[in-house]
């Protein structure tokens, strides 16, 4: 489901990832939804990977209009709603759709009037932050050397990895069948098949 995740986070052109963003995100930040009682498991585990996905995320930031200001991990893993603790959305700034660019003029970071003095460090922090230039955002994905999530690179983050047993290479030899092999496994797991299991003796 990372993948799936992934697709509708970098706006896929695929049709699948679009009827997402239409049908449940529409001007809504994939990374502030929230699961509901009414949705299904398919889309309950594609946001559950965010989970796994958001620590290893890192925008290059341009000046187009697909950061959103609150939501998106774009600052230190997060969203600005996040360091302001949600108070913001209440009493302060732009309407929950802004994105990153209304505070990037010229390819450099505009501080807003209204901003709380209290957040100053804060506003330090994202002066700092480059800025591409004219061009679309990018999302990167720390986890692999390509930048972006696929099978392979979710399949071997999010496995679990044990310790190298002696006999793996002789159980997995590349001239033993695998069907034999998968059996030889499966008995030293004590997990064959046998009729007392399949018939929950």
């Amino acid at each position: 489901m990372g993948v799936r995740f992934w697709e509708i986070a970098t706006n896929h052109p695929s049709l699948w990832a679009q009827w997402i963003q239409k049908r449940y995100l529409k001007k809504c930040s994939l990374w502030e939804v929230r699961p509901t009682c009414s949705s299904t498991t398919v889309w309950r585990k594609i946001l559950k990977a965010g989970e796994w996905i958001r620590p290893k995320t890192h925008y290059v930031i341009f000046d187009d209009h697909t950061i959103n200001l609150w939501f998106d991990p774009w600052l230190r893993g997060y969203g600005l709603a996040y360091h302001f603790h949600g108070q913001p959305l209440l009493c302060w700034g732009p309407p929950k759709y802004t994105t990153v660019s209304k505070f990037i003029i010229d390819g450099q970071w505009r501080k807003p009037s209204r901003w709380p003095i209290d957040l100053d460090s804060l506003w330090e922090e994202i002066s700092e932050l480059d800025v591409g230039g004219v061009g679309p955002d990018i999302l990167i994905w720390k986890g692999a050397k390509t930048g972006r999530i696929t099978y392979k690179t979710a399949w071997t983050f999010t496995r679990s990895r044990g310790s190298l047993v002696p006999w793996a290479r002789e159980l997995w030899h590349p001239i033993q069948p695998p069907r034999r092999s998968f059996l030889c496994w499966q008995a030293g797991l004590n997990k064959l098949p046998t009729l007392h299991r399949l018939l929950g003796i």
